[in-house]
C-alpha cells in the first residue's frame, strides 16, 4: 500500500486486492504516480484480511504465507525509462540556456560510438536555424555530472556522427569523468546528441552554446580587403566605447589599412558580388575605433552607422584610413 504523506495513518493513494491469487514467488507489485520532493509511506502487510461487513474495517488475523514469519524484500523504484530513452523521443536543448538534468538509471540502449559501444544512454536534439559561420562554434558538455559521461553528435537517428566523440573532457570547461565537444561548420538542421554511462548508470548535467570567437575587443579577428564572412548569433554585449546608438551582442574585427585613403565597411546586401547575406529584419551598428589605444583605452568611434542608411536596415559607413 502506498499513502501520501509519508506518515501513518495517512491517505492511501493505492493498494492491492485483498484475496490475490498468489504467484509461486510470493512477489505482488503496486505502482502509483508520485511528486518529485514529497515523502511516501509504502506499507507491506502479511497474512490473511477478512473484510467485516457492513463495516469496511480490515482485520488482520496475523497469518503469514509461511506459517510463522518470512524474510522479505522491497524493491522501490522510480518510473521506467525515462521520456528521451529513444533518438525518436529527444529532448530539446536550448542554446544558451543553465544546464538541463537527466538520468541513465533506467536507460536503455538505443545508439552506439566510438566512445562507448553498448552503454545505456539518453537524447537531446540541437537546432541549427542557420548554417555555423565561421566565427562561431557549438559548445556541448556535462560538467558537473554525477556520472562518468560520454557525448556523440549525430545528423540524424541512425545517422553519421558529425565529429569524434568524446568520453572525458581534457580541462576545459571542465575535465573528466564529464565530457565535453566543441563543433564548427555544421550546416543549418537538428542534431542529435547522445549521452551514454558506460554501464555505470546514475544523474547527469548537459548544456550547449553557440559562442563566437571575436565576441570581445581582445579577441578581434583580422580583417582583410573584400568579404569577411561572420554571425553574430550567440554573441554577447561587450562594453563599448560610445558610438552613435546602443550597440548589443557585438562582435570585433582588427583592420590594418592597406594603404592610406578612405576605408569603406557594409554590410549590405548586394555589395562585393552578392556575398553579404544580412537576414531580413535584422537591424545593426557598425562603428570604427581607432585600435592604437587598446582594446582598453579605445576612444569615441572614429565613424559610425545605424539604420537609415543607403542599404536600409543594414550599414555601410567610410572613414579615413
Amino acid at each position: 500500500r502506498i499513502e501520501a504523506g509519508g506518515a501513518c495513518p495517512a491517505t492511501t493513494m493505492v493498494a492491492t486486492p485483498i484475496f490475490v491469487a498468489r504467484c509461486v514467488s510470493g512477489i505482488q507489485t503496486i505502482s502509483s504516480a508520485v511528486t518529485a520532493g514529497n515523502w511516501y509511506a509504502v506499507s507491506v502487510q502479511g497474512g490473511l484480511c477478512i473484510q467485516v461487513t457492513p463495516a469496511a474495517a480490515l482485520i488482520g488475523v496475523g497469518q503469514m504465507p509461511g506459517g510463522t514469519t518470512d524474510q522479505y524484500t522491497l524493491s522501490v523504484a522510480i518510473g521506467g525509462p525515462p521520456s528521451n530513452d529513444l533518438c525518436a523521443s529527444a529532448s530539446a536543448l536550448t542554446l544558451g540556456a543553465a544546464a538541463v538534468g537527466g538520468n541513465l538509471a533506467l536507460a536503455t540502449n538505443d545508439g552506439t560510438s566510438a566512445c562507448d559501444l553498448t552503454g545505456m544512454d539518453t537524447w537531446h536534439s540541437i537546432t541549427l536555424a542557420s548554417a555555423m559561420a565561421g566565427n562561431q562554434t557549438l559548445n556541448i558538455d556535462t560538467c558537473g555530472s554525477a556520472t562518468d559521461t560520454v557525448i556523440s553528435v549525430f545528423d540524424a537517428c541512425g545517422g553519421t556522427e558529425v565529429a569524434p566523440c568524446n568520453d572525458d573532457a581534457t580541462g576545459t570547461p571542465c575535465a573528466g569523468p564529464a565530457s565535453a565537444m566543441s563543433l564548427t561548420g555544421l550546416a543549418a538542421g537538428t542534431y542529435r546528441v547522445r549521452v551514454s554511462d558506460k554501464g555505470l548508470g546514475g544523474s547527469y548535467l548537459i548544456k550547449a552554446a553557440l559562442v563566437v570567437s571575436n565576441d570581445e575587443c581582445a579577441g578581434a579577428l583580422v580583417a582583410v580587403d573584400g568579404v569577411n564572412a561572420f554571425a553574430t548569433g550567440g554573441a554577447t554585449t561587450s562594453v563599448s566605447p560610445a558610438a552613435c546608438s546602443s550597440i548589443t551582442k557585438d562582435v570585433w574585427f582588427d583592420y590594418v589599412a592597406s594603404a592610406t585613403g578612405t576605408i569603406s565597411v557594409t554590410n549590405c546586401p548586394g555589395n562585393d558580388a552578392g556575398a553579404s547575406n544580412v537576414p531580413s529584419g535584422w537591424d545593426s551598428v557598425i562603428a570604427i575605433y581607432d585600435a592604437a589605444p587598446g582594446c582598453g583605452a579605445l576612444g569615441a568611434a572614429l565613424s559610425c552607422a545605424d539604420g537609415g542608411g543607403a542599404c536600409g536596415a543594414a550599414e555601410s559607413l567610410a572613414s579615413a584610413a
